[in-house]
């Protein structure tokens, strides 16, 4: 393990650990059954969205990125984030995608073109027609380079 990156940061569901393989640096997302149980921080913090294990264990989450990807491939400045495995026991799963040392769509959103925002908002209610939802900011990263959005935390 390189870095443990949640929940640190305030992700109340799971914990996320930026690892090396070889010469590969993945991410994997944790979801330990004992995290999930948390309505105390939700009341207190103010929050609405509640873990569901059939939208946000691994193999949910995966299918919902292969569903996201098939519409998104006809768009020149989206993608989803590149997953490597995915697994759940029970209510425990892990997800591994390859690590993005990229910032959050919604800490640097007054760099990224409106062109590329067009895009988005195109695709997203196409992605909203296929079932697919959590297309917002803090569930991207953005890539200055390629000038794209890379989603990920989709649910559906």
């Amino acid at each position: 393990i390189i870095q443990r990156l949640y929940p640190e940061e305030g992700n109340m569901y799971c914990y996320t650990y930026k690892i090396k393989v070889g010469k590969h640096i993945l991410f994997i997302k944790e979801h330990e059954k004992e995290k999930q149980n948390l309505q105390e921080i939700i009341k207190k913090q103010k929050l609405t969205a509640q873990f569901n294990p059939e939208k946000d264990l691994a193999k949910p989450q995966i299918n919902t990125l292969e569903k996201a990807k098939e519409v998104l491939k006809k768009y020149k400045h989206l993608d989803i984030v590149e997953y490597h495995a995915g697994w759940t026991v029970g209510e425990n799963s892990f997800l591994v995608t390859k690590f993005y040392d990229y910032a959050s769509a919604a800490t640097v959103i007054n760099k990224i073109p409106q062109e590329i925002f067009n895009e988005f908002y195109k695709a997203a209610q196409e992605l909203i027609k296929k079932g697919i939802q959590d297309m917002r900011m803090d569930n991207m990263l953005w890539d200055p380079k390629k000038q794209k959005l890379l989603l990920f935390d989709l649910r559906s």
